[in-house]
């Protein structure tokens, strides 16, 4: 286990690092510095170069060598900007995206060579697409794969830019380029979780749920306490049937964060699927309003009032999609879903031809 602080006065850089074997608490090893805050890239070298010897790690290949001891930036201040982005987007509401994106954006005008800030633009548009947000340019796709492609130019090691790369793909209804960008992601950097959990969800449009569990299970060891991969790490289980597993699993979010609309989403899915439709009407409630009525989320709680004979809200529900749908938002899927439950066949019929014409990522999973 790996301790330690860092201390910055304006002309001063403390760090001290602790290295120590769990459970018995033995010390290994143990390193201080005091130097100048302009050689912080190079403590960062050290430390990574002496905690990889400590635990007994083969000998560093001259290739990852080059990187460990690569300055991302000439720029401390930038450099700094995007760690604050890249906290914001740990929890990525509409908010803090559009927070991160100013970060990496300030971050690219102290040092526009910054592939790091510039791969983490292209993670901001992506969180913004997945999120169906209204932020950033028009074509977010096309932003995604330009900003992926230039620091990818100037580091091809960056794992941000291939994920990208591959969600881009992935919504584009590429799924073989998209499987052959995660795959190679996967075997060079097998502990990033954020790879497992991208490669997670693309076995699962693919109809993998074996090998979905397999990864998103990966990804939930390298990162216990994320919220986001705990929820769907649950749903491949569920569609093989191991309710127990899922349910526990967004139980754990809700115990974390009570406020986690996206918990109450599985959960409601999950006592759908064990025919509980009043408890899965309770958790849709509780995703809609936690979530500001995203339409996605509130489809589904109009779905399941359906199943309780609530025909009215349903119904109202129903209006208020169709009216997002004419102002241009992506809700055809879930949209079509619902008119079908609700026996409105030939409307549900023609928003499905539009979310296929569209490639809403969500036809997918249907």
């Amino acid at each position: 286990v790996v301790t330690g602080h860092v201390v910055r006065s304006a002309d001063r850089l403390s760090v001290e690092v602790r290295v120590t074997e769990e459970p018995a608490g033995t010390e290994s090893w143990r390193a201080a510095w005091a130097e100048r805050p302009e050689d912080l890239f190079g403590i960062i070298g050290e430390i990574a170069d002496r905690v990889a010897t400590t635990a007994g790690g083969p000998a560093t290949p001259e290739k990852v060598e080059t990187l460990v001891h690569r300055e991302p930036t000439t720029d401390l201040r930038a450099w700094e900007l995007y760690l604050e982005g890249r906290a914001l987007l740990r929890d990525p509401g509409a908010g803090a995206i559009r927070e991160a994106l100013s970060r990496f954006e300030g971050a690219l005008e102290l040092d526009d060579l910054f592939p790091g800030a510039i791969a983490a633009i292209a993670d901001a548009y992506r969180w913004a697409d997945e999120r169906e947000l209204a932020m950033g340019p028009d074509d977010r796709l096309s932003a995604i794969r330009e900003a992926s492609e230039r620091a990818l130019a100037f580091d091809e090691s960056l794992p941000t830019a291939h994920l990208c790369l591959a969600y881009a793909d992935l919504r584009a209804w590429e799924l073989e380029g998209a499987l052959t960008r995660l795959s190679r992601l996967v075997e060079r950097l097998p502990g990033h979780a954020d790879a497992h959990r991208a490669m997670g969800r693309l076995q699962m449009l693919r109809g993998d749920s074996a090998g979905a569990a397999r990864s998103l299970d990966r990804a939930l060891e390298l990162e216990p306490l994320s919220d986001l991969i705990a929820n769907e790490s649950g749903v491949p289980h569920a569609m093989r049937g191991r309710l127990d597993v899922a349910i526990e699993r967004s139980r754990s979010v809700v115990h974390r964060n009570p406020e986690n609309a996206m918990a109450y989403y599985h959960l409601g899915k999950y006592a759908e699927q064990a025919e509980r439709h009043g408890e899965a009407v309770t958790y849709y409630r509780a995703a809609a309003e936690l979530s500001g009525r995203v339409p996605f989320l509130t489809a589904f709680l109009g779905m399941a009032l359906v199943s309780m004979g609530d025909l009215q809200e349903a119904e109202d529900i129903a209006h208020d999609l169709q009216r997002k749908a004419a102002r241009g938002s992506p809700v055809a899927t879930c949209l079509a879903v619902l008119l079908l439950r609700l026996g409105r066949i030939q409307e549900g019929l023609k928003y499905l031809e539009s979310a296929l014409a569209s490639r809403e990522l969500q036809l997918l999973l249907l």
